[in-house]
């Protein structure tokens, strides 16, 4: 996500804050997120929306079909657990239009792009490229998704869509998720690492594929599409994330990561070990880092060290895949000179301006997509979150992304 979040919030909520749906004073404090609870969530999205629950034991996950096919968050203690996905309940209770529907949350959801480049889905062919005549196309920001099937630990959604890009191309496209429900066995054989019994956990993973129902493939011509989940989770002081890289020359793999919004580099907000970024989310200032396809390792990581849970997010990145286009509306003369993952703190949307809304999100995208008629394309993430002794955790963490338990803690 991008600046769009702190104009929504200069412009709607003014001297308001939302956290976990509740509507505070400004002056709200990070220990009032412990008052998030899954039952909650669940009962809101169940007045308000609607809302498929997969899963087993204290592990559920929680699903919005007229959301847009959301996970919506998740749970590894039950009703009265942490939920673990952020949601915006303010504006799932007063709704909005496509150009505001952006921090509704959620932490699974997908989005068809591209947001930039000639190619863009959210500009008006002659439209201005700046930020007020952004708008999400309301497929994936406002109209219901068809539940297929659900069970007790998978549900199946899709959507018949209709998009136009900058160029005045139109495609008619069917969108379907595959929503399933990961076992600790089956996470330890996907991670190719044993999860203690000590450790709890709740993990699921989305397939996610796009078939092109028109009649002409996608080309330079008509444009191209490319898929993108994304994922909003709370922001809090105590909360970091972590994007392990792959090491070699810059004129061979690019720079490690593009800084939207120019942070420096170096500082406790965000650095560059030999191996990973690390970058703070708390929400207090906005700033968005992106990743290429050649630089990642498919894998981003998050670690809250107040509450001791650690959230590992994989994507599949598909084999000799070069043509990836930018996360942003960045310029670039090279529109496939694009990425594969990125990661935004939200912040207040100037220095003096009030609170932002306490999340972060972490995003993976896929290849830009050339599809004949009738022909379909994947993109599969998933998401694990752990909760567990620091010694556990920082083993785990150790494993996957490289960081040690060390590391993980705030300085």
């Amino acid at each position: 996500m991008k600046k769009y979040f702190s104009l929504f919030i200069a412009a709607v909520l003014g001297a308001l804050t939302v956290s976990c749906g509740i509507v505070k004073e400004a002056t709200r404090n990070n220990t009032e997120a412990d008052k998030c609870k899954f039952g909650m969530d669940f009962d809101f999205l169940e007045q308000n929306a609607d809302c498929v629950v997969i899963g087993e034991n204290d592990s559920y996950v929680a699903i919005s079909p007229s959301l847009q096919g959301r996970v919506m968050t998740s749970t590894l203690e039950g009703n009265e657990g942490y939920s673990l996905g952020w949601i915006n309940r303010q504006l799932i209770v007063d709704g909005g239009s496509e150009a505001n529907m952006a921090p509704l949350g959620g932490e699974d959801r997908l989005w068809v792009g591209p947001e930039g480049t000639e190619y863009s889905l959210f500009f008006k062919s002659g439209e201005l490229f700046v930020s007020e005549n952004w708008k999400i196309p309301a497929p994936i920001s406002k109209e219901k998704w068809t539940l297929v099937s659900s069970s007790k630990y998978q549900a199946k959604l899709e959507k018949a869509a209709k998009f136009t890009n900058m160029k005045g191309q139109k495609f008619d496209v069917l969108l379907n998720r595959e929503i399933s429900f990961i076992k600790k066995s089956d996470a330890s054989k996907i991670l190719g690492y044993e999860i203690p019994d000590s450790v709890k956990m709740v993990a699921f993973q989305s397939v996610n594929r796009i078939t092109n129902k028109g009649d002409k493939t996608w080309s330079a011509q008509t444009g191209y599409l490319n898929l993108s989940v994304m994922s909003c989770f709370h922001a809090n002081k105590s909360t970091y994330a972590f994007i392990p890289y792959k090491q070699g020359a810059a004129k061979e793999l690019g720079d490690i990561i593009v800084d939207t919004y120019n942070e420096t580099v170096g500082t406790d907000r965000l650095s560059i070990a030999p191996d990973f970024v690390r970058m703070r989310v708390d929400a207090n200032k906005i700033g968005e880092i992106t990743m290429n396809p050649k630089r990642t390792k498919g894998i981003i990581g998050s670690y809250d060290s107040e509450r001791n849970i650690l959230t590992i997010v994989t994507f599949v990145l598909p084999g000799n895949a070069k043509k990836y286009m930018p996360a942003n509306l960045r310029r670039t003369n090279d529109i496939f000179d694009g990425d594969a993952i990125s990661v935004f703190n939200n912040g207040p949307a100037h220095q003096g301006a009030f609170n932002a809304l306490k999340f972060f999100e972490t995003a993976s995208y896929s290849p830009a997509m050339a599809l004949a008629p009738q022909k379909s394309q994947l993109h599969v993430q998933r998401t694990f979150h752990f909760q567990g002794s620091e010694y556990d955790l920082g083993n785990i963490s150790e494993s996957l992304l490289g960081v040690t338990i060390k590391q993980l803690r705030p300085e």
